[in-house]
């Protein structure tokens, strides 16, 4: 796997704000390229704020003006940028619209979307051409298991892993980390590098001993790397909660965190190889996920 260094935001945003949120994200992924990070990501949502209520109210589809200015952002500074949005029923990038896999569900109820865009830089990497983006210029994810406060959604139906800039991302949104089920789906499409986006109001100290229960596992177990980050509330008397980043190695040591309640950019340096790409010659170095016996498993 090649070294990539990856930025983590945690930042606030105002629900129902696209144009102000793009904006503001625009103003990270510049910081996060002048300090050499050719990856950044955002938490869940962040495009248009994090809502149950009423999340149609906020939605947007994929071609709106806050996601292309995010993307046209990502194509001029050659990098590439995972960002969240609540996603209304339009086209995306692969040619089937959301619409059409609402209908699907019985539901016509807007998604918890998760993109991650590849950069001019990352797209030359992957022999893609530039220009607007294709189905290869993104990696689409539609939140598949929906907690119980989530009913005003409708669950995506793929877990899709992609290239983007020479490592091979996927994406669990929030609660979904806790299921292993999801992670294992990706590693066995070939991911590395697992991005997991929150929306939760938990402080960020109290985020990461959360995190510390369950995240290590999903690296350790699948021998990739995590990448964690939440995002930031306004509360009613002007305090800020949430927030927290994280990135955790293959084998499950942690590599790096930021535990404070307050806008911030993290950086964290990821490099091969993976377990499953040296020899393996002691306990240490196994790969666990490759001694699988999958045809005694049950399906539950």
């Amino acid at each position: 796997m090649k070294t990539t260094t990856i930025a983590a935001v945690q930042m606030l945003n105002q629900v129902g704000g696209a144009a102000i949120n793009a904006k503001r994200t625009c103003t990270w992924m510049e910081r996060a390229h002048k300090a050499g990070a050719s990856l950044v990501i955002f938490p869940e949502c962040n495009l248009t704020g994090y809502t149950t209520g009423n999340p149609e109210s906020a939605a947007i589809s994929l071609s709106d003006d806050a996601v292309c200015a995010v993307e046209s952002c990502a194509r001029e500074l050659g990098i590439s940028v995972g960002f969240g949005l609540i996603e209304s029923c339009a086209s995306d990038a692969d040619g089937t619209s959301s619409e059409e896999a609402s209908e699907q569900l019985g539901a016509m109820r807007p998604f918890a979307t998760y993109v991650v865009f590849v950069g001019r830089a990352a797209q030359q990497q992957t022999n893609d051409a530039p220009g607007h983006a294709t189905a290869c210029d993104r990696l689409v994810y539609r939140k598949t298991h929906l907690g119980q406060r989530e009913s005003s959604f409708a669950a995506g139906d793929a877990l899709p892993v992609q290239n983007i800039g020479g490592i091979q991302v996927g994406v669990q949104l929030c609660w979904e980390s806790h299921i292993p089920d999801i992670a294992a789906t990706l590693r066995h499409q070939g991911c590395q590098l697992l991005l997991t986006p929150y929306a939760m109001g938990m402080d960020a100290g109290s985020r990461l001993t959360s995190w510390s229960r369950y995240l290590p596992a999903r690296a350790f177990d699948n021998g990739i790397y995590v990448v964690a980050c939440n995002a930031l509330f306004a509360k009613d008397d002007g305090s800020i909660t949430g927030g927290g980043t994280a990135c955790w190695k293959p084998n499950g040591e942690l590599l790096g965190s930021y535990t404070q309640s307050d806008e911030h950019m993290a950086l964290f340096s990821i490099e091969g190889p993976l377990p499953r790409e040296h020899a393996q010659k002691n306990m240490r170095e196994i790969s666990y996920f490759d001694r699988r016996r999958p045809e005694l498993y049950r399906t539950h």
